[in-house]
């Protein structure tokens, strides 16, 4: 899983799995995210007990942890805060039914949407490794079994995608100085409008008067 540093990862649930005689490439892809606050947006961060950092995983995370003690008397091995860890038979019997239940109540962790994270998305390719040619001589430079390199190594390289971030702001649809622009065409339209219909009216009475004395 990619994540950025202090994060909690979620790895069950945003991980990605990488097979045993492929060399796979990771890309790394950046993107910046900027929320609004509120009244215009929702972004905003709360305290933790177990966490210096807001996230919305660690959130979820330390939200999950209170469910399960709370229905359990304890928590699972790789969740935070000084609470005795389920024993297997707990685990097994208790633990993984309050979890599923956690996952099933959408609305029981409140957790806003941050007002700025980082996101880094991969992007994967992979293919076999190693050729045959060069599992042969790896077998033989290390006396090692036939297959045993297919059967247990693999080749990871991670890189940047590009040397750039990509921003994603989250802006203001209308804003005070939108609002005066309309304002203010709206009223040189009508003041206009007026001003042209009020000479028009006086250049209909001013012929009038003019035919009536001429007459």
């Amino acid at each position: 899983m990619l994540y950025p540093q202090g994060e909690v990862p979620l790895v069950s649930d945003f991980g990605f799995a990488v097979s045993v005689g492929q060399e796979v490439r990771i890309g790394i892809d950046v993107t910046n995210i900027t929320n609004l606050t509120p009244p215009h947006g929702t972004c905003g961060e709360k305290s933790l007990k177990y966490y210096e950092k807001y996230s919305r995983n660690a959130c979820r995370m330390e939200c999950s942890t209170d469910f399960i003690v709370k229905t359990c008397g304890c928590k699972m091995f790789y969740m935070p805060g000084n609470i005795p860890i389920c024993d297997l038979e707990t685990s097994y019997y208790c633990s993984r039914a309050a979890l599923a239940m956690v996952a099933n109540m959408n609305n029981t962790c409140e957790c806003p949407v941050p007002c700025s994270q980082l996101i880094y998305k991969p992007i994967m390719s992979s293919a076999k490794f190693t050729s045959d040619i060069y599992n042969s001589y790896l077998e033989e430079y290390f006396q090692s079994p036939i297959g045993h390199f297919d059967k247990n190594i693999a080749r990871v390289n991670i890189f940047f995608q590009e040397l750039a971030v990509h921003e994603v702001q989250e802006v203001k649809a209308y804003n005070i100085f939108g609002l005066l622009c309309d304002i203010g065409g709206s009223l040189g339209l009508w003041l206009g409008g007026s001003i042209l219909t009020v000479i028009e009216i006086l250049d209909i009475c001013f012929k009038g008067c003019c035919s009536s004395a001429w007459r």
